[in-house]
């Protein structure tokens, strides 16, 4: 696939030395006096486990933390089919599975540090299963075939929020009072950027 995806040791190691969003969780659920459970040296499970006030009693919630650190190469926004790059979110199939697995208390938490007013972005197991999506193998070695399977979503399709506490508050009061109800839909779920359900 070429220079502008295959991943190298120094790509890892500056991955590793710099991930904000986690730190920031770690730190705003700490000071909340919030119950949580740091998960990012296991690849099996989410990030985190946080305990919420779902409807008055306290859940687990699963949660997939990812961010945006820079602008992302004109190749990435090529194969994305339209979505422009400011609003363009690429993620790991493996964080969404994981999403998936322990839905319906279950998000993906993205931080987009290039937006200003809405950094921060949130996708229900839900959105990551019905949303429309590109995805693409990148690969990961340059002597073996391996590879990492990559979505590219649009910001637009998940839910912005100005703050960490907003995003969290969110969480919550959707689990409480809104997923059971999209669950249950009987017509096709979510509007998203450039689809068009037809009806028949």
């Amino acid at each position: 696939m070429g220079e502008d995806y295959t991943r190298r040791p120094e790509h890892w190691q500056r991955d590793l030395a710099d991930r904000g969003l986690e730190a920031e969780l770690r730190a705003y659920l700490a000071g909340q006096g919030l119950r949580y459970e740091d998960n990012t040296g296991r690849l099996n499970l989410p990030d985190f486990f946080v305990w919420l006030n779902v409807a008055g009693q306290e859940r687990r919630i699963a949660l997939e933390a990812k961010e945006k650190k820079q602008r992302y190469r004109p190749r990435w926004v090529e194969l994305a089919g339209g979505i422009p790059e400011a609003d363009l979110l690429v993620q790991d199939e493996l964080s969404a599975r994981k999403v998936l697995a322990y839905s319906p208390l279950a998000f993906l938490l993205f931080k987009d540090r290039l937006s200003r007013e809405a950094p921060y972005v949130v996708y229900s197991g839900l959105d990551l299963f019905c949303l429309p999506k590109r995805r693409v193998n990148r690969a990961i070695a340059q002597t073996t075939p391996r590879f990492k399977g990559k979505w590219l979503l649009s910001r637009r399709d998940g839910r912005c929020f100005a703050s960490l506490a907003e995003a969290l508050r969110f969480i919550a009061d959707y689990s409480a009072h809104g997923y059971l109800d999209d669950l249950r839909r009987l017509e096709c779920y979510g509007t998203f950027v450039g689809e068009k359900v037809p009806v028949v």
